[in-house]
C-alpha cells in the first residue's frame, strides 16, 4: 500500500477538464457545441449560486416561473456553466428568462442535456437539496434562538441597544 499524495488527487481530478463535441443544427447550420460532461464540484456551487441568485431576482422583478419548469430551468444553468454556448451576460431576470424560454423551445435542448452524465445531475441536484436543508436548519435555530430570548427574564436588557439603533450595549 502507497501513501495518497496531492498529485494523485490531482490526476484523478483531470477528468473535470473533459469536453465533449455535440454537433447540434441550428437554422440549417451546422454548430459544434463543446460539454463538459462531468462537474467540478465548485462549478456546481456557483451553478447553484446563479440559480438562487436568479430566483430571488425573478421575486424581485416579479417574474412567476411555473413549477414545471423548475426542472428546466436548472438544465438551463447547467447548459449555461457547462457548455461553450454564448448565453447572455445581463444579470436581469428578465433577460435570463427570456433567453431559457428561447432554449427550452428548441429541439437542441434536450440533446445537449442528454450528453451530461446521470452522476453530473445528479450532483446538481444534491447540493440543491443541501442548500435547501440548510437554508431550513438556518430558519428553525433561529426561531429556537428567538424563543429562547422571548423567555430571558433579562432579553430588555440584552437587547435595549437594538431596537434604538444604539450599539453601546452590543
Amino acid at each position: 500500500m502507497t501513501s495518497l499524495k496531492i498529485s494523485d488527487i490531482k490526476k484523478e481530478n483531470d477528468i473535470y477538464k473533459v469536453k465533449v463535441d455535440v454537433n447540434v443544427y441550428v437554422n440549417g447550420v451546422k454548430h459544434v457545441v463543446k460539454v463538459v460532461p462531468f462537474f467540478k464540484p465548485s462549478k456546481v456551487v456557483m451553478l447553484v449560486d446563479d440559480l438562487i441568485g436568479f430566483y430571488k431576482k425573478a421575486a424581485t422583478e416579479k417574474i412567476t416561473i411555473e413549477e414545471k419548469y423548475e426542472h428546466d430551468v436548472i438544465g438551463y444553468f447547467m447548459l449555461k456553466h457547462f457548455t461553450n454556448i454564448k448565453f447572455t451576460t445581463s444579470k436581469t431576470a428578465y433577460r435570463i428568462y427570456d433567453e431559457f424560454q428561447s432554449i427550452i423551445e428548441s429541439p437542441i435542448y434536450k440533446s445537449l442535456l442528454l450528453a451530461f452524465p446521470e452522476e453530473s445531475i445528479k450532483a446538481v441536484y444534491e447540493r440543491i437539496l443541501d442548500v435547501q436543508e440548510a437554508s431550513e436548519r438556518i430558519k428553525q435555530d433561529t426561531v429556537k434562538l428567538e424563543l429562547g430570548l422571548n423567555k430571558l427574564v433579562y432579553k430588555d436588557i440584552l437587547l435595549s441597544g437594538v431596537n434604538n439603533n444604539d450599539t453601546s450595549v452590543l
